[in-house]
């Protein structure tokens, strides 16, 4: 028979005191192992690569995403990509939180994640199209605004920034059927941050005293040597497309991958402004800088393959005007069925890249497939009808 004593008693309430906090912390433990594991899924999704043209594979489209990547704002540290994609067959496994984006992006690109996860295609297909998320991204100006993190007013992007104290007067341009006028970055500048250009978008003539601003279309560099764009009204707040021909910031990003434009029509140099000629030495000036800036980058980009950025725009051009072929693989039915289905829709041949045969548009093909998703915009570059706004 036990004899309880003082000691006994003690020691007892004791061991019972240490179990309870032993299950306690065994039982926190586990549910920050949930929560973990919860944070790191809504970073993560599954794409799904359908090849869209004969000469399509699998290392053109991780090229691509390197671009769309780095485009979006990720630094996309040297090995990051790698680290960050898992293939399983023709399903791509992307963990966001390994390519290097700032924590706003992050937060960004969780919520249209949840977005995609939420879709009858994703549900279906375990995945979403990888040109769906291209299209949603980085050809969706709001989207693409929100997870670049750029400057939600004119004021604030304006902050910091360092320009030269004249500018130059762009009066035949090739984007833009008015006169513009251009702030360039200071010449001795040396932070990034600081660095920018403003194109003032003008109404009337220069030359006749009578022009006016109309829009603000703006490019900064971010910290991993890519530039990002964004629109501006009158009032400071952002606009989705620009009034004139430049389209969306896509557009920008079509002309401006990889270097900084100089001129290609003739100017007309106008009085107090700088000139065509001395316009064209500050981009080749510039253009030196921003390759001395990218040299110090240890990054998964090579911005000496000029041509590499052709592949992103394919990812999303390929899924914004498919040919019937890659429907087919799309909706896992025959070629002959997908035009049978689509018997009554016009084709046409994409004006860039030739070699995709007839292609249709999205917009008018969306309708017909075997399940819904996530809508994209109407056009990838220029102004749409629909432009979706699912950051919020």
């Amino acid at each position: 028979m036990v004899n309880w004593n003082y000691r006994n008693i003690v020691g007892t309430i004791f061991l019972v005191i240490l179990l309870i906090v032993f299950f306690n912390a065994c039982k926190n433990q586990d549910s920050n192992v949930v929560k973990d594991t919860s944070d790191k899924e809504q970073y993560i999704l599954e794409l799904r690569w359908n090849k869209a043209y004969p000469d399509d594979t699998k290392l053109k489209a991780e090229i691509g995403l390197n671009w769309v990547f780095v485009f979006l704002g990720a630094d996309l540290p040297k090995g990051s990509f790698k680290e960050a994609i898992v293939w399983n067959n023709n399903q791509l496994t992307v963990n966001f939180q390994k390519l290097g984006f700032h924590q706003q992006g992050l937060l960004a690109l969780s919520k249209l994640i949840y977005q995609f996860k939420q879709s009858e295609e994703y549900k279906k297909n375990g995945a979403i199209d990888l040109g769906r998320f291209v299209s949603l991204t980085i050809n969706s100006s709001n989207h693409y605004y929100a997870i670049t993190g750029i400057a939600s007013t004119f004021n604030q992007f304006k902050q910091d920034k360092v320009f030269d104290t004249k500018q130059f007067a762009a009066t035949n341009s090739t984007v833009s059927s008015h006169d513009r006028i251009i702030d360039l970055p200071d010449s001795n500048f040396v932070d990034y941050k600081k660095w920018a250009y403003v194109s003032n978008e003008c109404e009337g003539k220069i030359s006749e005293g009578n022009s006016h601003i109309t829009s603000f279309e703006v490019k900064e560099l971010m910290a991993n040597g890519q530039f990002r764009f964004a629109i501006y009204d009158t009032t400071g707040r952002l606009l989705s497309v620009a009034n004139g021909l430049a389209g969306k910031p896509s557009k920008c990003l079509w002309c401006h991958e990889s270097n900084i434009q100089t001129l290609f029509d003739v100017q007309v140099d106008e009085p107090n402004f700088y000139g065509a000629e001395i316009f064209k030495y500050f981009v080749l000036r510039d253009t030196n800088k921003l390759k001395q800036y990218r040299m110090t980058l240890m990054s998964d980009i090579d911005y000496e393959r000029k041509q590499d950025h052709t592949q992103a725009e394919l990812l999303y051009i390929t899924f914004m005007e498919p040919s019937a072929e890659r429907l087919a693989i799309e909706w896992g039915i025959s070629i002959d069925e997908v035009k049978l289905k689509l018997i009554n829709i016009p084709t046409h041949e994409h004006e860039e890249f030739l070699y995709l045969g007839q292609v249709y548009y999205r917009k008018d093909i969306e309708i017909f497939s075997p399940y819904s998703s996530v809508k994209p915009p109407d056009s990838a570059r220029e102004k749409s009808k629909y432009e979706p706004d699912l950051i919020k």
